[in-house]
């Protein structure tokens, strides 16, 4: 079906390396809707930029409809975008402070990028559409980042993109996923099979030997944390029930290991080390969440909003002036623009519960702080506490698109087996050190 109108204009931009903005003051919701929904039904060929205008200050407000942002991120989610990345299928709601400009920022679904989320499922994955049937992850997302760079860079990736024990363990589970596509990649080549071209830059790009090299340093990594105690409560937790799980397994083992001396000892052995683990883990006292991405420009924002939220409780049950309804105005402003600043915060294979975790932390200092400084000013002055993170991190249990863009609905499939290549990573992954 051909296209016409804002739909044909926002489809022109495939192609296009920049970035493209599209005011729409004086527009009508409904022409909104249809022209997002038409416009983004079909992934784009290229990656480009698309930034739509929803509103304005006071000054230009009149001339954007209330509903212009919420009508461009409904039409979207219908076509599985998701909010708060750069990846591809995914937007985010934006407040530009300096030209006083509400915008919602696109980057379109690139084509054949049909990707979920969660514990790196087998329909996560770029699909190339020829014979072999085999998917890749989607270009620029984190999943493809991780795969094609140098041991070097993503040492540096860690360091500031992975840097919690749960994503560093998420990481190494994907390495194992990446071993199986290229060695299907490898094996369809053998056959006589042909490749796509992005399924062939994508296997002469990555190696198993690099990826065997990363998914060591990943392991090495989650070890040093957690002999140094850098690990949350929540991970805390974690490990231990791991470690209680398999010490019930041994006990089984063991029990029904009587009169075989040889595997009897091995298995008080691997007893003992379990043991010696769950004192060591039992401990660590656990860190709090490293903080948000975007914690200095929060925090700045929560201290103009306090005056604010003062004047809103000191001007409740009488009529507001025209300058406090301005600034009552921009405290709704502020609000947006802290929950943006959070959510874009997320940081590579980080799932809901962490990433609400670290949210929350944000927030109670936020509340403490305010404590703290309605105390100084009047004593035993008491403050509402923060507000419990709820579920816009993602719609629904979703978690992030690691490989692109995000799914329209939770996927169900188990994770593949294994193949040759999935077996040395399982090996390499698999023990009763830090990374399990």
């Amino acid at each position: 079906m051909s296209l016409s109108g804002l739909a044909a204009k926002i489809r022109s931009t495939d192609g296009l390396t920049d970035a493209e903005t599209f005011d729409l003051a004086g527009k009508d919701p409904t022409t909104i809707a249809n022209a997002v929904t038409a416009a983004f039904a079909k992934p784009f060929e290229n990656n480009v930029r698309l930034t739509f205008i929803t509103g304005a200050g006071k000054l230009e407000r009149q001339k954007y409809h209330e509903a212009l942002a919420k009508t461009v991120t409904a039409a979207l989610k219908e076509h599985g975008y998701e909010e708060g990345t750069d990846d591809p299928g995914t937007f985010k709601m934006q407040h530009d402070t300096n030209k006083n400009l509400k915008t919602v920022v696109v980057s379109p679904k690139l084509a054949g990028c049909d990707t979920a989320d969660g514990d790196v499922p087998t329909d996560a994955f770029k699909s190339m559409g020829v014979g072999n049937g085999i998917r890749i992850p989607g270009n620029g997302s984190p999943v493809y980042m991780v795969s094609v760079c140098s041991e070097n860079v993503f040492e540096k990736m860690i360091a500031s993109k992975i840097q919690s024990w749960s994503q560093k363990k998420t990481c190494g589970a994907i390495f194992e996923e990446i071993a199986e596509i290229v060695q299907a990649l490898q094996d369809s080549l053998f056959k006589g099979e042909p490749l796509s071209d992005p399924q062939q830059e994508f296997y002469d790009t990555v190696s198993l030997d690099t990826l065997a090299l990363k998914a060591g340093i990943v392991k090495k990594s989650m070890a040093a944390q957690v002999e140094s105690g850098s690990i949350t409560k929540e991970e805390k937790a974690q490990l231990l029930e791991q470690v209680s799980s398999k010490l019930s397994a041994i006990e089984e083992e063991i029990g029904s290991s009587q009169g075989k001396p040889k595997k009897l000892a091995k298995l008080t052995e691997t007893k003992q080390k379990l043991k010696k683990r769950e004192e060591m883990l039992g401990k660590i006292t656990p860190q709090p969440p490293h903080k948000l991405k975007n914690e200095v420009q929060i925090m700045k924002l929560r201290t103009e909003m306090r005056p604010l939220e003062k004047l809103e409780a000191e001007s409740r049950g009488r009529l507001l002036s025209i300058k406090e309804t301005s600034m009552l105005t921009r405290k709704t402003e502020i609000e947006e623009e802290i929950v943006n600043l959070e959510n874009s915060s997320r940081e590579w294979f980080e799932g809901d519960d962490s990433f609400a975790v670290r949210v929350q932390a944000s927030r109670d200092a936020a509340a403490a702080k305010r404590k703290q400084a309605a105390k100084k000013k009047t004593p035993g002055a008491g403050v509402s506490k923060s507000k419990p993170v709820t579920k816009w991190v993602t719609p629904g249990a979703n978690k992030p698109g690691y490989w692109g863009a995000a799914p329209k609905k939770k996927p169900t499939a188990s994770k593949p087996q294994a193949g040759k290549s999935g077996g040395m990573f399982a090996a390499m992954m698999d023990s009763d050190s830090d990374s399990d």
